[in-house]
């Protein structure tokens, strides 16, 4: 019988009265109880399975094929990063053909009408590098495309727009995939709803060259009327809405009053009209002190808004400051722990690392990123029709009437392959087979290469995991304790 030993791939987290146990490349996340990680750490060196053993307890053969099953148990001399290489070298032979293409961006509007301080497009655009000793860098091979013309399209036409869903459509259908994300953005989108409008009733809510559209946009909801409300609902489309707390003085109209009022209003339609709605919300270094807890759950509440994306600071320097990024961290989990109590649901690039270890989304090896798409699977097209991996990166790989052309560029490759590591600092990290770091395109843009880690924002990140892991209520999980077979 072959010999089974500890994987070198597992993590062991000590909570208050168990352990939580999950593999770095494959989550899984189980509850261990003292007698469980004991037999785990037997087999630090290999051993084998007696059989006469086993039969005289077939509880314990159960138990060690649930861990087995985990991948905590692996045959001896295996490494199941083999797996994750299998993976990465069928991407590398298949990258072209577009089948990892699950979701476009349209940019419909470059501008907005209100003048937030701490919009992603300001912050990224004015990204600077941290000290070199923060960073952990693996040059990329893929040259940076050239940067956007300076012809610059503010507003998609329809024209436009039909072009870049009809040759995704046909991407997605030669590939084999069924269903294709389409998220309408900006700027503020809304400020080119005719586009958007012709796009719904173009394309409709069925089946479209055997492929299903499942629609969602990002607005600040300033522009939103019942008509505007009633059409997103006719076609289910997902409504993120960009709010941050009952009183945010950040938010501001172009001439620097208050757009809380237009926002509630906006929020209002929506709800009044059975919108299917969730919530996008700002916690960073600089509105953390201005975060209210209670009123951000109670509009959610108020509105039946499903699901709260909260999200962090996207600009480098905020990392550094341990101190201010300690508050962000405790106020994000006592979001997350309010919003269990209350029903709602939190997430977030985030949050999503602990998702996949907690088995409730899938990983990268099944749906082709960890946590951020832009890495092959979601393509952003520009007003102009000209296409990036992602609104953030702003640096174009083609356009859409050239789409199937987009799959061969270097840079898209460079993209799609990061989905498996970023640099080799990321081995063995605790949260390595979920993570995709700081967002590609703050990277992106501050070193011309997607292949650097800034590690303050590492230790965030895995901070946040850790205490996310230890909190989880055990109903939650699924409990493995050896004790209560003996």
């Amino acid at each position: 019988m072959q010999k089974l030993q500890l994987s070198k791939h597992l993590e062991i987290v000590p909570r208050q009265n168990d352990y939580a146990v999950y593999h770095k490349l494959f989550g899984n996340l189980s509850l261990l109880d003292d007698v469980g990680v004991e037999l785990l750490h037997s087999f630090a060196e290999p051993q084998d399975l007696l059989e006469e053993k086993l039969a005289r307890s077939p509880s314990l053969k159960g138990y060690l094929d649930e861990l087995c099953d985990r991948f905590f148990l692996v045959p001896e001399g295996s490494d199941e990063r083999s797996i994750v290489e299998d993976d990465k070298r069928f991407r590398e032979q298949n990258l072209e053909s577009g089948y990892l293409l699950k979701g476009i961006q349209l940019v419909l509007a470059d501008d907005c009408n209100l003048g937030c301080s701490y919009c992603f497009q300001e912050t990224i655009q004015h990204s600077t590098p941290p000290r070199q000793s923060l960073l952990r860098v693996l040059p990329t091979t893929a040259a940076a495309p050239a940067e956007k013309s300076s012809e610059h399209v503010k507003r998609m036409s329809f024209d436009t727009a039909i072009l870049a869903v009809e040759n995704a459509i046909e991407v997605a259908r030669k590939a084999g995939n069924r269903a294709l994300g389409l998220e309408f953005f900006g700027g503020e989108p809304l400020l080119n709803w005719p586009v958007i409008e012709q796009v719904l009733d173009h394309f409709g809510t069925g089946e479209k060259n055997g492929v299903t559209l499942f629609y969602s946009i990002t607005t600040n909801a300033t522009k939103v009327t019942d008509a505007i409300a009633r059409k997103l609902r006719q076609h289910r489309v997902t409504v993120t809405v960009s709010f941050d707390s009952p009183k945010n003085v950040e938010r501001v109209t172009k001439a620097g009053t208050s757009a809380d009022p237009a926002i509630h209003r906006g929020l209002e339609t929506l709800s009044r009209n059975d919108a299917i709605l969730t919530f996008n919300t700002v916690v960073s270094v600089d509105n953390v002190d201005r975060v209210d807890v209670e009123g951000l759950l109670a509009a959610a509440k108020q509105h039946k808004v499903r699901q709260i994306g909260l999200i962090l600071d996207l600009a480098i320097q905020p990392y550094e400051d341990r101190e201010r990024m300690k508050k962000v961290v405790d106020t994000i989990l006592l979001i997350c722990a309010r919003g269990r109590e209350e029903g709602i649901a939190i997430t977030g690039y985030w949050h999503q690392i602990f998702e996949q270890i907690l088995g409730i989304q899938a990983l990268n090896l099944q749906k082709g990123y960890k946590t951020c798409a832009a890495e092959g699977c979601k393509l952003s097209f520009e007003p102009d029709g000209a296409i990036t991996v992602c609104k953030t990166a702003e640096k174009p790989l083609g356009s859409a009437a050239d789409l199937p052309e987009v799959f061969k560029t270097p840079w898209y490759k460079t993209s799609a392959m990061k989905a498996y590591e970023t640099t080799p600092y990321c081995r063995g990290c605790a949260i390595e087979g979920f993570c995709s770091g700081l967002c590609l395109g703050t990277i992106q843009k501050t070193f011309n290469n997607i292949t650097t880690l800034v590690t303050p924002a590492c230790d965030v990140y895995r901070e946040l995991t850790q205490r996310l892991i230890q909190s989880v209520p055990d109903q939650q999980v699924e409990k493995l304790y050896l004790s209560a077979l003996q």
